[in-house]
């Protein structure tokens, strides 16, 4: 069950990270 708690986790926070990450990347300038 933790396993899969922590994959959950972790796709939630990859999928924060992507949309944060492609946000920052049009202010700034896609690189």
């Amino acid at each position: 069950a933790l396993l899969e708690c922590n994959r959950c986790y972790l796709n939630k926070r990859h999928s924060e990270l992507k949309m944060y990450s492609s946000n920052f990347g049009t202010k700034s300038g896609q690189k």
